[in-house]
């Protein structure tokens, strides 16, 4: 009886892949250039949300591979060049993207992990106001995570990313929008096969 089971714990498969929802809006976001630029139009973050669904694939117990869908939309006040005797009138925009991150997730300890990637961003309203921020970021982040009886998964996970790395519009001083924050997220585990 006892060696039946055991095999019929052998048996069981846990799966491989996780789907689930994402959120973040604590945090801060700005424009910024990879060139120091002196004068010139300067943009503040005012508020942000980015909800987003989530898939996970677990290659092994300590890495796994995370793509999904994400819906951001900032708020930002920009503030124009002005001379000494010019008012500055600032002008409050918002700016809508869509990305797909791909990111590669470290899970050293049982509730804890390191994530790093690159994800498409894509602008889906233009602004004159803006440089566009179509193009390829960079995400870098970790976070504490605790899985309720290999089924739910829920994490909180302080992220920096930083959009159009590589921009698909590249102007001679492009001003990047970056943003650091506490991406929150409710994953469930698909059954076993």
């Amino acid at each position: 009886m006892v060696p039946a089971l055991v095999k019929a714990q052998e048996l069981k498969s846990v799966s491989k892949v996780q789907l689930g929802i994402t959120y973040s809006s604590y945090g801060y976001s700005d424009f910024g250039t990879i060139r120091r630029q002196y004068g010139g139009t300067t943009y503040d973050g005012i508020d942000y949300a980015v909800t987003g669904l989530a898939y996970v694939y677990h290659l092994d117990d300590e890495v796994s591979l995370e793509s999904g869908l994400q819906c951001a939309r900032h708020k930002l006040i920009r503030f124009p060049y002005a001379g000494p005797n010019d008012e500055q009138d600032s002008v409050y925009r918002p700016l809508n993207l869509l990305t797909v991150p791909m990111v590669i997730r470290f899970v050293p300890k049982k509730y804890f992990f390191w994530n790093a990637g690159v994800f498409l961003g894509l602008e889906l309203k233009g602004d004159d106001h803006f440089d566009n921020q179509s193009g390829i970021g960079t995400v870098v982040g970790f976070g504490w995570k605790y899985e309720f009886k290999e089924k739910i998964e829920l994490y909180l996970n302080p992220e920096f990313r930083w959009y159009s790395v590589v921009p698909f519009y590249l102007d001679q001083n492009h001003h990047r929008l970056m943003e650091v924050s506490l991406r929150m997220g409710l994953l469930y585990r698909l059954p076993g096969s």
